[in-house]
């Protein structure tokens, strides 16, 4: 099990833990893959 401790930091500062979820969200590997080559797609159309 793994155990996050918090501290008394102003807001903004559990900016690796945004992070963490993010990526959790977008899978591990085919599915990240995926994420990904989606998100060049999509970039493409703003060029």
């Amino acid at each position: 099990m793994k155990y996050k401790f918090r501290g008394l930091a102003s807001i903004g500062s559990e900016v690796e833990d945004v992070i963490d979820a993010v990526l959790e969200w977008l899978g591990k590997d085919s599915e990240f893959d995926d994420a990904m080559k989606w998100k060049h797609i999509l970039d493409s159309f703003g060029e």
